[in-house]
Order: C-alpha cells, then structure tokens, then sequence
C-alpha cells in the first residue's frame, strides 16, 4: 500500500500520525491482497474546502475504475477521535468503490450514484440530490467506521 499525506502547516498532525491511523484502519477493513494493491493520498484540509463535511473520499482518477487509487480529505481542525472516526468513515467509502459496491454514473440524464450492483449486474440508482442520512452506503460506512474505530 502507498500511502501520501498532504497538508500545509498545521500544528495538530504529523504526517505520520495520519498516515499510522490510515494503516491501522486499512489493516481492519481491507484484504491483505486489496491493501496491497491501494494507493491513498489523504489531503487535510482547511474548514473552507470542505465547509459542509469532515471529510470526503474518491477516486483519483475518477475515470479508471480499476485502478485502486483514492483521495481522501479530511478537515484539519477535527480533535483526535474526530480525526480516527472520519478517516475510518472515509477509508470504508474506499472500500466500497475498490469492491465496486458504490460507483458514481447517471441514469436517464440524471447523475447520481450506483448502489451495491448485483451478479446480474442491476444497481440502485440514487440521485445526488438525495439528503445524505438517506444514502444507504452513508448508513454502512457510519455503522463501520464506529465498529473499527471502536
């Protein structure tokens, strides 16, 4: 697994700091193999980027679905079990696109997300209007990111 951590000067993190709770997680959530084949940059940032959340997770290269590699963002001022609990959160968000479970698309003109596609191959489509206590894969990652972050 690659691991980089990005942030302009702050005096709550280190890098390795971060990047220790990001190991620690990976290790309960993800596969030997998966982890191994991931790429993460995890970027902390300041309360103006992310205004209406404590973190965010996708793909770097959002056109490459099968390339494991993933940005997660997360707000600089969050104390330390804010800090563990929404890398957690973010990193179970990872999951979910590295299994295919979660992918972003449109249907019928209107863009959204794709949840938990079956062998068939059939998703639930879910708009991106959709409040976000709503999102089925939100109510996984918090129930998740709780149990690990336990």
């Amino acid at each position: 697994m690659n691991v980089t951590v990005l942030q302009r000067m702050t005096e709550r993190w280190s890098n390795d700091q971060i990047e220790a709770v990001v190991r620690c997680h990976v290790a309960r959530l993800f596969s030997t193999r998966m982890s191994n084949t991931l790429r993460l940059r995890v970027e902390v940032r300041s309360e103006a980027i992310l205004t209406d959340c404590r973190g965010t997770a996708k793909w770097t290269k959002i056109q490459d679905h099968s390339r494991k590699e993933y940005t997660i963002r997360v707000r600089k001022n969050l104390d330390g079990p804010e800090m563990d609990l929404t890398i957690a959160h973010e990193l179970v968000h990872v999951l979910q696109y590295a299994e295919g479970r979660l992918r972003h698309g449109g249907l019928a003109g209107e863009s959204g997300w794709f949840w938990k596609p079956t062998r068939e191959g059939a998703a639930q489509f879910y708009p991106y209007g959709l409040p976000w206590a709503d999102r089925p894969w939100e109510q996984e990652a918090c129930r998740i990111s709780k149990e690990v972050s336990a």
